[in-house]
């Protein structure tokens, strides 16, 4: 089944997207909602691990305004809660200091699988990591907890966004974690991957679905370029094309790199940190 899984073609259990659904904005966890919405492209936190991509390139700034800016430039938005009670929702959002930690406390396993995923040496800054930790860890001043900051932050974006974030039920169950880097621009169809384990009779031994993280690492350069040239005054169509440019010549390549650096990392420590040391890393290209 998982090698079925990594080696289809986009039909059978993934689904080929169109304009501005190349966007991240879906989180890479493996359960269903309880409604079923448009398919986007996968990242952890959705729109709001691009949040923490801006901040850990040097972009200091609130949920609120971060998601203004997108939501003025035409751009898409997205994050999702859950059905168990805890904090957001999201454990990419609400472990977010444990997954900045990992990124600089296991550098050397993250470049040993950047390595095996093909990827080259990462541009992100540790020292300034550690800076966007610090600032991102509650204060005593604050009165509130990393899990309460984390509910906001979900609260900010639907607020800007007037939806509520996607809600997925039951307990985390994933048993494979997938890193799609393929060019056919497609992400994991859950409910295609639900009915086919169901017909083959593929169910874990609870009997719960065998749910699986997906990570589509394709689309980490477009979204990273996208949500840049916004941050910089550009605004785009339904259609995807820009329609108002950015500041000359921004956003540079440098910020690309760093920006789509931060997202491999950033998945990476999060699949480390969500998952047990028995996932399996699977790599679909």
């Amino acid at each position: 089944m998982r090698g079925e899984l990594v080696h289809s073609d986009s039909s059978k259990y993934y689904q080929r997207l169109e304009k501005l659904q190349r966007l991240i904005c879906s989180c890479v966890d493996g359960r269903s909602p309880d409604e079923l919405g448009e398919l986007t492209a996968n990242g952890a936190g959705g729109s709001i691990g691009l949040y923490f991509m801006l901040l850990g390139t040097g972009t200091v700034d609130t949920m609120s305004n971060f998601a203004k800016t997108l939501k003025n430039a035409g751009l898409p938005l997205g994050a999702h809660d859950d059905d168990q009670g805890r904090n957001s929702g999201c454990g990419a959002n609400d472990r977010l200091l444990d997954i900045l930690q990992k990124m600089q406390s296991a550098r050397e396993s993250i470049a040993k699988l950047r390595t095996g995923l093909g990827y080259g040496e990462s541009t992100t800054d540790m020292d300034y990591l550690a800076t966007v930790q610090s600032m991102m860890t509650p204060s005593e001043e604050s009165g509130k907890s990393a899990g309460e900051l984390a509910q906001e932050r979900t609260a900010s974006l639907e607020h800007v966004t007037g939806e509520k974030a996607t809600h997925l039920v039951r307990q985390h169950g994933e048993i494979a974690a997938l890193w799609n880097s393929a060019r056919d621009e497609s992400t994991l169809n859950r409910s295609a991957l639900s009915e086919t384990a169901r017909s083959a009779d593929l169910h874990k031994d609870d009997g719960t679905e065998m749910e699986i993280f997906n990570v589509d690492a394709w689309a980490f350069r477009g979204t990273a370029i996208m949500t840049l040239q916004a941050r910089y005054g550009a605004e785009f169509n339904a259609e995807g094309a820009m329609i108002k440019r950015p500041t000359p010549n921004k956003p540079t390549e440098t910020e690309i790199t760093q920006a789509v650096d931060f997202l491999i990392d950033y998945n990476l420590a999060t699949v480390l940190v969500l998952g047990n040391k028995n996932l399996e890393v699977l790599h679909r290209r």
